[in-house]
């Protein structure tokens, strides 16, 4: 029983993400049949040695648009489980909705990717080649260093919000189309509905005009931003050569 209460713990960081009603169910039923949260809580402690590689780890993060904590170990020798604690870790700062972990293990560069939801960091690891679900993802690149695979997903991560500004825009068309081919004939045309109806369909279009112009400017801003980061890894991979 115990044994099933930390899976539950562990897999719903504590019950904060992927947590309904019926979690508590579990939880309590776990309980009830002789769960120990004591023996819980030792079964999640670890060695000196691996505290001191997450509060490593951790005091490399730096903010990327105030929102993502992403941390680049270069040295080899990182132990994943330490790893993944520190991207749960850095869940725990203000303002901050998803973690990366990029480091070098195994001969090859890993990564640990956490989110509260809000980010999905599924979409963008499975960019590198990795995958996972929604709030919880990893992946593997082979034949790289942390400093690279961090720029690469510095580029996934703008790919992702172009990818999604972009789906934004084409429901903001869609709303226009359905204006202008008669879906305002769905509101009253009876004596002075004939008014409401015009105005709603002029307050509907303001507000997709002006959505539509707010988010062209944002994506032409994301792909400059885009093009940039590729202009800037293929200028140091250049120099490599």
């Amino acid at each position: 029983a115990a044994a099933l209460l930390a899976g539950i713990v562990l897999d719903t960081k504590n019950f904060g993400v992927r947590t309904s009603s019926r979690t508590f169910e579990a939880a309590a039923f776990l309980r009830r049949s002789g769960a120990d949260t004591a023996e819980v809580q030792r079964l999640f402690q670890g060695d000196l040695k691996d505290m001191v590689t997450k509060y490593d780890i951790i005091r490399r993060a730096e903010m990327y648009r105030s929102n993502i904590a992403v941390s680049v170990v270069e040295e080899p020798g990182v132990d994943r489980v330490a790893a993944a604690q520190a991207a749960d870790d850095l869940l725990t700062l203000k303002g901050v909705q998803a973690s990366f972990v990029i480091y070098a293990a195994e001969g090859a560069v890993l990564m640990s990717a956490r989110s509260l939801g809000e980010i999905n960091v599924q979409v963008i690891l499975e960019a590198l080649g990795g995958g996972g679900n929604s709030t919880t993802a990893g992946a593997r690149i082979e034949d790289t260093d942390p400093e690279s695979v961090r720029q690469q997903c510095a580029v996934a991560l703008v790919d992702a919000d172009v990818a999604v500004l972009k789906a934004y825009a084409v429901c903001l068309i869609l709303m226009e189309v359905f204006i202008f081919s008669g879906g305002w004939l769905l509101f009253d045309l009876r004596g002075t509905g004939i008014y409401r109806a015009g105005a709603v369909i002029a307050l509907i279009l303001a507000i997709a005009v002006c959505a539509w112009s707010s988010t062209a400017q944002k994506v032409e801003t994301l792909e400059a931003e885009l093009q940039e980061l590729k202009k800037q890894i293929y200028s140091e991979h250049s120099e490599d050569i």
